[in-house]
């Protein structure tokens, strides 16, 4: 994790404020909110993808390389943030979460 992140969660909870981040493990930071694909599954289907490009001497067209998209986009919430900063979460997007942050 970013070392930057807890700190800039511990700067704008002293301002009241809340973060949100594309990265769901951020959100284990004390930001409020996360949404977004998981960067270490990224990383391990690119090297997944990076094995299937041809050697070296055959070369391949783009249409032949596979293309994958990401389809898994976790939602996650800190409710202690939320407290902190005055927010009141209704239940309902709190069963709509992936990861609830205690």
């Amino acid at each position: 994790m970013n070392t930057n992140v807890r700190r800039f969660a511990q700067l704008a909870a002293a301002k009241g404020m809340a973060l949100a981040s594309p990265a769901p493990e951020w959100a284990e930071a004390s930001l409020l909110r996360s949404f977004g694909v998981d960067g270490r599954k990224c990383y391990r289907r690119a090297a997944a993808l990076v094995a299937k490009i041809p050697p070296a001497g055959r070369r391949a067209s783009p249409g032949e390389l596979p293309f994958e998209q990401a389809t898994k986009f976790p939602f996650a919430l800190d409710p202690r943030t939320a407290t902190g900063v005055g927010l009141e979460l209704p239940p309902e997007l709190l069963l709509l979460n992936e990861k609830v942050i205690e």
